[in-house]
């Protein structure tokens, strides 16, 4: 029994000293361990911040995805953007080619557009794939300048989309504003005019660096966020609302604000048209396109739609009594003392013969989306046309002024001659 004991006793002491040895060992090599471990807790580290940064990202666009899908009582999985057209304002650019009313010089002219304005312009009455040049002589398509920011970057001097919270944005041109020509004259111009083409808003934007930024349709989720019933220029924002928002008639912005197009409606009849863009004809436009639209989604109520048209009329009545003999219209168009008097111009930049073409193009536009009771007369339309194909085609292109001229001209006489031209 003693033997066994001291056997196990020296055992036990070898085994002692076997494990100590490797606690040795073990100590010996703590330094490399620990800067081992370091490492792993550094990588560790980094991880968990990069997964943190996701979630954190992923958490905000969800957040402001369902803000947007609120913004018209949608769930996550409705668009913002209805996919039905309203099949109302068909693009200028698939009615009938509006080089037709152009001469070479002037189509040649057009494309050395210089500014974001021009480019709306461009996109609305000639395409979203027409060719412009740019200050490197190189040629571009319209639409890309507006979705590839690197491009924009190298034709207007900056990239003239921006990422927000809430989405995509123009920048907007104000007084003191660098890079003036990479913004857009009124708010939500650009959004309005690929409206009107019907562009494919699923489209991805990417950045001045490649990087893919979004979609397309984030300018809209962005401007329904910010949408402010009070905001200074409202013409263009219910043009793009009511090509796209329908068979919706409300939305809320990011402070739970909902509007409706009767809303809109009211607040665009109470502008006063003195002093506003072209004459206040972008109003009367904007108001004559919900009235389009209405009758086929019914976006009013009774009561909007019943005061709407007769605001309409009694405008249309005006325009009527204020028609020059020649067929056009000036500036102060409204002024029923106009007619056979002098009149007072309040715009300081157009000669007399540019505004008259500027406001008759104009006019034409929003009186052709009138409903068929009230049409202008014949004879108003006739005159209106003839004097503003005549002047058009004579036209010179010595500013990036004469797009909006040109812009609206032809989309009004595109617009006339497809209807006259409708099967029956």
């Amino acid at each position: 029994m003693r033997s066994r004991a001291t056997l196990e006793g020296s055992e036990a002491r070898e085994l002692a000293g076997r494990r100590y040895g490797e606690s040795r060992f073990s100590r010996s090599a703590s330094p490399l361990l620990l800067a081992s471990s370091a490492a792993s807790l550094a990588a560790f580290v980094v991880c968990a911040v990069v997964l943190v940064a996701r979630v954190s990202r992923s958490w905000k666009s969800g957040k402001d995805t369902s803000l947007a899908k609120e913004a018209v009582g949608g769930s996550f999985t409705t668009p913002l953007i209805s996919g039905q057209r309203t099949g109302i304002l068909s693009p200028v650019w698939k009615l009938c080619h509006a080089h037709t009313f152009l001469n070479p010089n002037q189509l040649e002219n057009i494309r050395s557009i210089t500014s974001v304005s021009g480019l709306a312009h461009i996109i609305r009455a000639f395409g979203p794939y027409y060719l412009v040049v740019g200050r490197d002589e190189q040629c571009y398509y319209a639409l890309d300048l507006v979705t590839n920011q690197r491009l924009a970057e190298a034709f207007f001097g900056r990239a003239i989309i921006t990422r927000t919270r809430w989405g995509l944005r123009c920048r907007l041109l104000s007084g003191a504003s660098q890079f003036p020509r990479a913004r857009e004259t009124h708010r939500d111009q650009l959004l309005a005019a690929l409206a009107e083409a019907e562009v494919n808003w699923r489209l991805p934007v990417y950045s001045s660096a490649g990087k893919r930024l979004s979609r397309l349709e984030d300018l809209l989720v962005d401007s329904v966020l910010n949408f402010q019933l009070e905001q200074h220029e409202l013409a263009w924002t219910s043009v793009a609302y009511a090509l796209l928002l329908p068979p919706r008639r409300r939305w809320s912005n990011r402070y739970a604000e909902v509007y409706s197009f009767d809303d809109v409606v009211e607040r665009l009849r109470r502008v006063p048209l003195r002093g506003r863009a072209c004459a206040g004809t972008h109003v009367l436009y904007s108001l004559a396109l919900l009235s389009a639209v209405d009758r086929q989604h019914s976006i009013l109520s009774a009561h909007s739609r019943e005061v709407l048209l007769q605001f309409l009329g009694e405008k249309l009545a005006i325009c009527q009594e204020t028609q020059r003999s020649d067929g056009s219209w000036d500036w102060s168009w409204w002024e029923q003392q106009a007619r056979g008097s002098s009149v007072q111009r309040n715009n300081d930049y157009l000669k007399p013969r540019e505004e008259r073409l500027l406001v008759t193009g104009h006019m034409l536009e929003w009186m052709s989306l009138m409903p068929e009771n009230l049409q202008p007369s014949y004879g108003t339309v006739r005159k209106a046309t003839g004097w503003l194909h005549a002047n058009l085609c004579e036209y010179q292109v010595r500013s990036e002024r004469a797009l909006c001229i040109l812009s609206h001209g032809t989309s009004a006489l595109v617009r006339l001659y497809a209807t006259c031209t409708a099967a029956p």
